[in-house]
């Protein structure tokens, strides 16, 4: 039946393909490296006889929380370092912040590109961060008898009815390979589309080991120069369409009462800044680009129109939004403003952040707003009780704390435990 699957799948792709060669071509200015490496086309590897790992984030997220994991890994077997990325914005970050063997864009998930990637890097495992499964990919690795570990694995509750309906498929991908999920939730999810019990079981999530509790001295200096003085302001982080426009409103009803309060809005998506400003605009809200500071007069509003910066910009924030949470995307992480003593607001689309809500909500560490006028009273209490801010920052802080230690339970689990379900030495 593997067999089957194996000639569907890749049919499938075959139809697909040049449809994609073809939109490539007509951006190869702006993708040429991404079209070239996702056909395999990458510079011949020359590194020492090392064990090869290859490690995937898909995007800047991901990258940024499998980093620290990548050191760890590292200092318990020196090994070369591979990271595939699958957007521009991961690859962005990873070369400013990763210092890796490797950097590639992974592969198309044909069989025959995935087969050649594998011969080209020889790698000893395959580690994946969080929702990445690629049957080619998977497929392939078995064959070649590589291990493949899926780390801080999550599967949503919108993806999962999809994912349920096509176990058939997946039950054939998902056999091979290992699963270190986030909670039991995700755990049961990956064990009703296919995986083996006997390879798959819970260690958290290896995001909060990674989170930073305080920020260097040199960040620290510029988030001063960025944000100067000690205004109230709430960084509205990972916003999304549709959010914006509620926070603005936000906004227009508190600057009357509190005429030094300051936002910071960062879009997930740089593309929508100027969609952003276009609402600010219509508004006749001054603002300031991140780029232009602190070169110009800084205004009341901030956009952060710039990549990799915004969990220093938390450090400066009275109060975070999370965003992703006011419209039906899911949300994004809300332990990383919390680490650093913020408290966080976030909607009721929490579905990508389900965990991380329940704590923070249990320890009275978060604040769960249905509408921008829930959102508008919270914080006109929290700006006139500047001590419950405070109290409300440190206990999620400790919350963070409290929780971490799930990158060890993964490590053990990777590297030669007695009770682990892999070994790599």
């Amino acid at each position: 039946m593997k067999i089957f699957w194996k000639i569907l799948y890749n049919f499938f792709w075959h139809l697909v393909l040049p449809v994609w060669i073809v939109i490539q071509l007509f951006q190869r200015k702006k993708n040429k490296k991404s079209f070239m490496e996702r056909l395999v086309l990458y510079p011949a590897p020359s590194w020492e006889k090392k064990p090869v790992i290859w490690f995937h984030g898909s995007s800047l997220g991901e990258v940024l929380s499998l980093w620290p994991f990548m050191k760890a890994m590292q200092t318990k077997l020196p090994h070369i370092q591979i990271l595939s990325t699958q957007t521009s914005r991961g690859r962005y970050i990873a070369e400013e912040k990763c210092q890796v063997d490797a950097l590639i864009y992974l592969p198309l998930d044909i069989s025959y590109l995935v087969r050649k990637a594998l011969k080209k890097f020889q790698p000893s495992m395959l580690i994946l961060f969080e929702t990445e499964i690629w049957p080619n990919l998977f497929w392939e690795c078995e064959r070649l008898s590589i291990p493949v570990v899926v780390v801080s694995g999550r599967i949503s509750p919108r993806s999962f009815p999809r994912y349920r309906k096509a176990r058939f498929f997946f039950k054939s991908v998902l056999q091979s390979a290992y699963f270190l999920m986030q909670s039991q939730e995700d755990l049961d999810r990956i064990l009703a589309m296919g995986a083996l019990p006997s390879k798959a079981l819970v260690c958290g999530d290896i995001k909060l080991d990674g989170i930073r509790t305080s920020i260097s001295e040199e960040d620290r200096k510029l988030c001063e120069s960025i944000l100067p003085g000690t205004r109230p302001t709430l960084v509205c982080g990972s916003t999304h369409t549709g959010e914006e426009a509620i926070l603005i409103e936000v906004y227009s009803a508190l600057k009357i009462k509190y005429p030094s309060l300051r936002f910071v809005f960062a879009p997930r998506h740089l593309d929508r800044v100027s969609e952003v400003t276009h609402l600010l605009q219509k508004q006749k809200i001054d603002y300031s680009l991140r780029t232009e500071l602190p070169c110009t007069e800084q205004k009341s509003v901030i956009i952060l129109n710039s990549y990799g910066e915004l969990s220093k910009i938390y450090y400066k924030a009275d109060w975070v939004f999370v965003g992703g949470t006011l419209v039906p995307v899911g949300g994004h992480n809300l332990m990383e403003p919390a680490a650093l003593g913020k408290p966080v607001f976030f909607g009721e689309n929490i579905a990508n952040c389900k965990k991380q809500a329940q704590l923070l909500l249990e320890k009275n560490a978060g604040c769960i707003v249905s509408s921008g006028k829930e959102l508008e009273e919270k914080l006109d209490f929290f700006l006139s009780h500047p001590q419950e801010s405070l109290e409300m920052g440190t206990r999620g802080q400790n919350v963070v704390l409290a929780n971490q230690g799930s990158m060890e339970k993964c490590l053990q689990e990777i590297f030669c435990n007695p009770q682990g379900i892999i070994s790599l030495t």
